[in-house]
C-alpha cells in the first residue's frame, strides 16, 4: 500500500504471465527460457521486441505462398526487416487476421475492403498494442475504448453504423488484455500516449473517441491530453473518479462490483483470487449464458436488451478479454481507484455524457457527477436506460458525437 490512494499496487506487479510462458515469434513458438538479451552464438537473431532468439526460431524470409481467394487475407507490414507479417502471424481467437505495423504509414499495405481485422503495433517502450480496425481506410477514425473486463471484438451492428457514417472504427485492447502487452501500474492517463502512437502508425491524425463503461475514463483521457487532435468525445455509462468530491463511489453498484472494488482497494492475494474465480466462470461464456453470468449487475432493462446480436457480441468480447488471464482486468480496476493522471475538469473539447438511470454496473450518480464536472458536457441522463441498453442504439451515440465535432470533421 503506497499510502496515497489506498491501492496496493505491489500486488499488481507481482502477478503477471506465468514463468516460462511461451512467446510467439512469427510462425514459431518458443519457451521463454530460449529468449536472451544478447546473442548466444552463430545464427541467433534480433527480433523487433529487442530480444535475441535461437536459430531454429527464425521466421522464414521467403515470400509465402498465395492465400486462397476464399480465405481471409492476412496483410500488413514487416514485423522485422525482411520478414513479412503475413508469413505466419497467427489469427486471433475469433479467427480474424492480424498484422504487425512497425514501419512508417507510407509503407503500409492497406487492409482489404475495410476489414475487420486485428493489427498489432510496436510501441517505443517495447510493448505490443493490439487493435481491431474496420471501415474505410480514409475515414475519420472512431477510437472506441472497451469496457471492463471486455476486449476488442467485432460487433457487426456497431461496425456497420460507423461505416455508414464514413468512419473507421479502431478499438485497441488496453495493456494486459488479449494481444496487448501488460503495463503494470498503468494509469488511466497512459491510454493517451498509446492511442496517439497507434493512430500515428495507422497514418491517422485527428479522431473522434467514445468509451463505454470502463472505457469512459479512457475516452476522457484522450480528450483531456491529446488536445485538438481529439475532435469530440463521449463517455457511455462511464465511471467517475474514485476520489470525486461529493460522490459515494460504490453506492448503487450491484453486489459483485461492490465486492470487487472493495477487494481492489486492499489489493493482494484476495483481490487476485476474486478475479481468477470470476474469470473461471466467464472465460467460455456464450451469449445465452451472459445475463446469468453477470448476476446482480444486470437490471431488468439490461436483461431485456440482451438479444442474440448484443449478447453474442459481448460474450465474444468477454472471452477475448479473459483469454490470457486477468492482468488487464486487474490493472483497469486499480487504475480506476488510483488518481487518473488528469483532471476531468480540464477537458476543453466537446464531450457527451451518456448515463442510464437503471444502471447497476456504473450507478447514475457517476454520470451525473461527470455531467456536472466536465466543462460544457452535453448531458444524456436517461432514466429508463440501463448499462447495456445504452449501446443498443449505437447510431444515436455516433450521430451525437458527429454533431459535437461539427462540420470541420
Amino acid at each position: 500500500m503506497d499510502g496515497s490512494d489506498g491501492v496496493d499496487r505491489a500486488g499488481a506487479t507481482r502477478v503477471g504471465a506465468p514463468r516460462g510462458r511461451a512467446t510467439t515469434v512469427g510462425a514459431t513458438t518458443v519457451g521463454a527460457g530460449a529468449v536472451s538479451r544478447t546473442s548466444q552464438g552463430p545464427g541467433w537473431w534480433l527480433a523487433s521486441d529487442g530480444r535475441w532468439y535461437p536459430p531454429e526460431t527464425r521466421p522464414r524470409v521467403s515470400v509465402p505462398p498465395p492465400v486462397p481467394a476464399e480465405a481471409p487475407r492476412r496483410v500488413g507490414v514487416p514485423f522485422s526487416a525482411g520478414v513479412p507479417a503475413s508469413a505466419g502471424v497467427p489469427a486471433n481467437k475469433e479467427g480474424l487476421p492480424r498484422f504487425a505495423a512497425v514501419v512508417p504509414p507510407s509503407e503500409r499495405v492497406p487492409p482489404p475492403a475495410g476489414g475487420p481485422e486485428f493489427v498489432v503495433v510496436g510501441l517505443s517502450d517495447g510493448r505490443l498494442l493490439e487493435a481491431l480496425v474496420a471501415g474505410p481506410e480514409g475515414g475519420v477514425p472512431l477510437v472506441c475504448h472497451h469496457g471492463t473486463p471486455f476486449a476488442a471484438a467485432p460487433r457487426p451492428v456497431a461496425l456497420a453504423v460507423a461505416r455508414d457514417h464514413g468512419l473507421r472504427t479502431i478499438i485497441a485492447n488496453r495493456p494486459g488484455y488479449a494481444g496487448s502487452t501488460a503495463r503494470p501500474a498503468r494509469t488511466v492517463a497512459d491510454v493517451a500516449s498509446d492511442t496517439a502512437a497507434l493512430l500515428d502508425q495507422l497514418g491517422h491524425g485527428r479522431f473522434l473517441t467514445l468509451g463505454w463503461s470502463g472505457g469512459g475514463p479512457h475516452a476522457l483521457a484522450c480528450a483531456a491530453l491529446l488536445g485538438d487532435r481529439c475532435m469530440a468525445a463521449a463517455t457511455v455509462g462511464g465511471v467517475a473518479p474514485a476520489d470525486a468530491g461529493g460522490l459515494a463511489w460504490l453506492d448503487g453498484m450491484g453486489p459483485e462490483n461492490v465486492e470487487e472494488f472493495t477487494l481492489a482497494r486492499s489489493g493482494g492475494l484476495a483481490f487476485s483470487s476474486f478475479l481468477e474465480r470470476s474469470a473461471a466462470t466467464m472465460a467460455d461464456v456464450s451469449g445465452a449464458q451472459l445475463a446469468a453470468s453477470l448476476g446482480g449487475l444486470v437490471s431488468d432493462v439490461d436483461r431485456d436488451t440482451l438479444t442474440h446480436e448484443l449478447a453474442d457480441s459481448l460474450a465474444a468480447s468477454l472471452r477475448s478479454a479473459l483469454s490470457r488471464g486477468v492482468e488487464g482486468w486487474r490493472e483497469d480496476d486499480l487504475a480506476f481507484l488510483a488518481p487518473w493522471g488528469f483532471d476531468p475538469g480540464a477537458v476543453r473539447g466537446p464531450v457527451a455524457v451518456w448515463q442510464g438511470g437503471q444502471d447497476l454496473m456504473v450507478p447514475p450518480s457517476h454520470g451525473a457527477w461527470l455531467a456536472d464536472h466536465v466543462p460544457a458536457a452535453r448531458r444524456w441522463l436517461l432514466p429508463a436506460e440501463g448499462h447495456l441498453s445504452l449501446v443498443v442504439d449505437f447510431d444515436r451515440v455516433v450521430r451525437d458525437l458527429l454533431d459535437l465535432a461539427g462540420p470541420e470533421r
